[in-house]
C-alpha cells in the first residue's frame, strides 16, 4: 500500500467516524457543553471543516471555505457568537472529503517528499509529515466528540 492510499483510508475512517458521531445529534445538542472548559460538538465540527479546508489548500486545491471569513478570529470556542447550522456543517464535511480523497489518490511518492511551509510543531516538514500530523489531529478531535456524545446520553460512535 501506497502512503496516499493509507492517508486516504485514514480519512475515510476518519469521515466515517465523524458523520456518526453527529447521528441523532440536533443544533441544540451539538452546542451543548460538559462544563466551561470544554469544546461543544458544533465547535468541533466548525474546527475540523477548517481543518479539512487548510488540508485541501495544502495539497494545491483552490477549495475555498465558506466559514473562512466569519471565522477567521476564532481561536477559542469563546471567540465564536454564532454558528452555522449543524446541517450545513456536515454538508461542508461531506464535500471536502470527497475532494480530498480525490486529491489525496492523485499524490505522487515525490510528491509526499516534498518540503511544505507547515508551521506546526512537527518535525518533519514534508508533505508526508503534515498530511501525518493533519490526520492525527482530525483524529484527536474526533475523538473528543465520541467523549462528548457519551457525556450527553448518546450511544457510542460507531463504525
Amino acid at each position: 500500500m501506497s502512503s496516499a492510499q493509507a492517508f486516504i483510508s485514514i480519512f475515510k475512517v476518519n469521515s466515517t467516524l465523524f458523520a456518526n458521531a453527529f447521528k441523532d445529534v440536533d443544533n441544540e445538542t451539538a452546542s451543548t457543553r460538559p462544563n466551561e472548559k470544554t469544546n461543544s460538538m458544533i465547535f468541533l465540527a466548525l474546527h475540523s471543516v477548517d481543518a479539512r479546508y487548510y488540508i485541501l489548500n495544502l495539497l494545491g486545491t483552490k477549495a475555498k471555505n465558506p466559514y473562512a471569513e466569519e471565522y477567521k478570529d476564532v481561536r477559542m470556542i469563546e471567540d465564536v457568537k454564532k454558528y452555522p447550522q449543524l446541517e450545513e456543517l456536515l454538508k461542508e464535511w461531506k464535500k471536502t472529503d470527497r475532494i480530498l480523497t480525490k486529491k489525496i489518490g492523485e499524490l505522487k511518492p515525490k510528491q509526499l517528499k516534498s518540503k511544505t511551509d507547515f508551521k506546526f510543531p512537527f518535525t518533519d516538514k514534508t508533505l508526508h509529515g503534515a498530511l501525518s500530523f493533519l490526520a492525527a489531529h482530525e483524529s484527536y478531535h474526533i475523538g473528543q466528540l465520541g467523549l462528548i456524545r457519551k457525556y450527553l446520553g448518546l450511544p457510542s460512535v460507531s463504525f
